[in-house]
């Protein structure tokens, strides 16, 4: 199995974790383990954070790194499976309530 990209909106009343509350706006499967693949292949600091057996949570103040990190592998392949992943990451980095979930088996 591949690692999963999914956008979440953060809502929390109080400075509690547990009123913390998560709300799926889209995702993107990773049917195929391609971006899994570019990950473990990337020598990109915030690409090789994300592991197949494995969570990472990035915030919207990370996602300048992120995007550049997808724009440059999308560049140096041309993988076209990078769109739907990089419109996930721009969606969050321009929404401060939003974070970016890669999750791995």
């Amino acid at each position: 199995m591949g690692i999963d990209v999914a956008l979440f909106r953060v809502t929390r009343k109080g400075t509690s974790p547990r009123r913390r509350k998560l709300e799926l706006l889209d995702f993107y499967v990773d049917r195929n383990e391609e971006f899994t693949t570019a990950c473990a292949g990337s020598d990109l600091p915030m690409l090789t954070r994300a592991k197949p057996y494995g969570s990472l949570v990035l915030l919207s103040e990370e996602m300048e790194q992120f995007v550049e990190e997808l724009r440059a592998t999308a560049e140096s392949d041309h993988p076209g499976f990078l769109a739907p992943i990089l419109g996930l990451a721009e969606r969050c980095a321009s929404d401060r309530t939003t974070e970016l979930h890669l999750d791995g088996d």
